[in-house]
């Protein structure tokens, strides 16, 4: 399906072009998606656990990565590389139709950078390390990192460039270090609590579940 909706666009593809392509009957695709709208979020979600994967890995590799302008920047490249991904960011009707993230509104499917990057669980982890300022993980805290992040996702210029995507990648990480960030020399012990918050057992990056406090006046990224 993938191939297809960056080709046509996904207002334009149906079911039974998923099932030519993939050469099965469309009631197989049935079987396992009650619908083309399940069938494209099965999709992105797949395309951006690939990338949870890769940072994960990247993590347990270089704890030090774990520093947030570090982190925003590996997986703020690797999201926008991806042209399915980087449609769903930028809310880019002409690929996705209306199932794109639009700013200012809930992300049903939670995996924009703004709602990642921001969110309340990762953010608190950050904070219970000494990895980001104390009220970076507060409702203004979060607004501010969601617009830093957002304003970076939506450049009009650059968009599918592969060496642009990689300076707007580390401006972006430069940018969340100096203003949300902590000192990061020396914090090893940190550094190897903080990974093993935000990496999963399975070995790939997640946000950790809220706590009560950390979600305190949390709203839609």
């Amino acid at each position: 399906m993938r191939d297809l909706v960056l080709r046509w666009g996904y207002r334009k593809v149906c079911m039974q072009d998923v099932a030519d392509a993939a050469h099965v009957g469309k009631g197989t695709l049935y079987l396992h998606w009650s619908s083309k709208d399940e069938l494209l979020d099965a999709v992105l979600v797949r395309e951006a656990g690939r990338i949870d994967a890769e940072l994960g890995a990247a993590l347990l590799r270089r704890p030090e990565l774990v520093a947030f302008g570090l982190t925003a920047a590996m997986l703020y490249h690797g999201t926008m590389a991806v042209p399915l991904l980087s449609a769903y960011n930028r809310g880019d009707s002409a690929v996705l139709g209306s199932r794109g993230a639009r700013p200012g509104a809930p992300d049903r499917l939670g995996l924009s950078l703004v709602s990642r990057l921001s969110d309340p669980g990762y953010l608190g982890a950050l904070s219970r390390h000494h990895l980001v300022l104390g009220d970076a993980r507060s409702e203004s805290g979060r607004l501010a990192v969601g617009a830093v992040v957002g304003g970076f996702v939506l450049r009009p210029e650059g968009a599918g460039d592969a060496d642009r995507n990689g300076d707007c990648a580390r401006l972006l990480g430069t940018v969340l270090q100096r203003s949300f960030g902590q000192p990061t020399h020396d914090r090893h012990a940190e550094y190897a609590a903080a990974v093993a918050e935000t990496v999963s057992p399975e070995g790939r990056w997640a946000a950790p579940p809220a706590s009560p406090r950390t979600a305190e006046g949390s709203r839609p990224a």
